[in-house]
């Protein structure tokens, strides 16, 4: 049986609220684990579930068309403004009051999309803003990436420098994406009183590709990845 994790179940370890990324500089060597959320599981699936494949018992979702998609971003979008923490609640409102297929097949749009901005080359610029960029880390940061809509999704997918423009402010915005990227799974449970993967175990998930797409870097070389993205700096905690 494999353990399936949902936001439902995850429980704050911090009082301040949800930083999945970076360093605090009240405490420099801490771990990023020590600013997010802990994950218990709360389901288990047979075998072949969460990207496993689908069989005549358990039907798969396509993904969601794309004007649709971007349609509700920009919708959850344009009613929390600048902040994340209010456009989750948002997103998981508006996903909530759509049908069960729908809300699954928006969750497999919002993963294809995450895999879209799987590279080396993105990454390796969040790394650098980050001060440092787990695999969990560079989860949250595309999920803030798509949080911003079509056009800068695009912008940045082309060219990460295109996060020099100031949106991306400090550390913590991208701590706050992390929920993001369960509001349809919530929204699913908020709708139906069940766990998407019971309805739809060949769900994806939070899963992504095997390997990040480009040319790996080298984390150690700090002058070299400065050189690569001569616009970026790294951003402050706070």
């Amino acid at each position: 049986m494999r353990k399936i994790f949902s936001a439902v179940a995850l429980i704050t370890v911090m009082g301040f609220g949800v930083v999945g990324c970076g360093e605090d500089p009240e405490n420099p060597g801490a771990d990023a684990e020590d600013f997010g959320y802990v994950a218990e599981s709360s389901l288990d699936v047979p075998d072949g579930g969460q990207g496993g494949g689908h069989s005549d018992r358990y039907p798969a979702v396509a993904a969601m068309e794309d004007d649709r998609f971007w349609h509700i971003i920009d919708q959850s979008r344009t009613v929390a403004g600048r902040s994340i923490d209010d456009q989750t609640e948002s997103l998981t409102s508006t996903l909530a009051g759509l049908p069960a297929p729908e809300i699954a097949a928006f969750d497999v749009a919002f993963v294809a999309r995450q895999d879209e901005l799987y590279s080396w080359d993105l990454w390796g610029a969040a790394y650098l803003l980050m001060g440092g960029c787990s695999d969990d880390c560079f989860t949250d940061f595309r999920s803030w990436v798509l949080a911003q809509g079509e056009d800068y999704f695009e912008a940045v997918r082309a060219d990460p420098q295109a996060l020099a423009d100031g949106r991306l402010e400090n550390v913590r915005q991208v701590g706050e994406a992390e929920l993001l990227s369960y509001a349809a799974m919530d929204a699913y449970i908020e709708a139906t009183g069940r766990e998407i993967f019971m309805d739809y175990p060949s769900h994806p998930g939070l899963e992504t590709a095997a390997e990040p797409t480009g040319q790996e870097w080298d984390e150690d070389d700090e002058d070299a990845l400065r050189a690569r993205y001569p616009k970026l700096k790294p951003l402050p905690f706070w």
